[in-house]
């Protein structure tokens, strides 16, 4: 009976240890078929039992519907989660505009002389209340 037990232990190591190695090279076949594809390093690759989960963000369509294709060629793969999310050039955050090099103007050094700009008011008496 405990001879069972040990051999029934290890063939169950046995099985998810090759699960483990197998998920990490169908990994890295998918990755390595992205990668020859020229397809965005954006995509990250997790396999569980198989299964396949692609991720991250790419400009169009096309280019998740190609990465999914890509993973369901590699072998042992079983499925294809297709998780990476599409982003139309109008949903991109825009870039922000650097101006060219040249330096900042000087603060101004009396403000009371410049245009458009009224001068302080005079403080009033004290106890007093400033009309309006």
């Amino acid at each position: 009976m405990r001879r069972t037990m040990v051999f029934a232990t290890l063939v169950l190591l046995a099985t998810l240890g090759g699960c483990m190695r197998n998920d990490a090279g169908i990994t890295s076949k998918v990755q390595q078929q992205l990668s020859q594809a020229r397809l965005p390093n954006s995509i990250v690759v997790t396999t569980s039992d198989g299964v396949v989960t692609l991720a991250g963000t790419v400009g169009d369509t096309s280019t998740k519907q190609h990465a999914e294709q890509l993973a369901l060629e590699v072998n042992g793969v079983r499925r294809v989660v297709n998780d990476i999310h599409t982003t139309m050039a109008g949903d991109a955050p825009a870039a922000p505009v650097i101006a060219p090099n040249r330096p900042a103007a000087p603060p101004p050094q009396n403000p009371e002389n410049m245009p458009n700009v009224p001068p302080n008011p005079p403080n009033p008496p004290s106890g007093q209340q400033p009309s309006e």
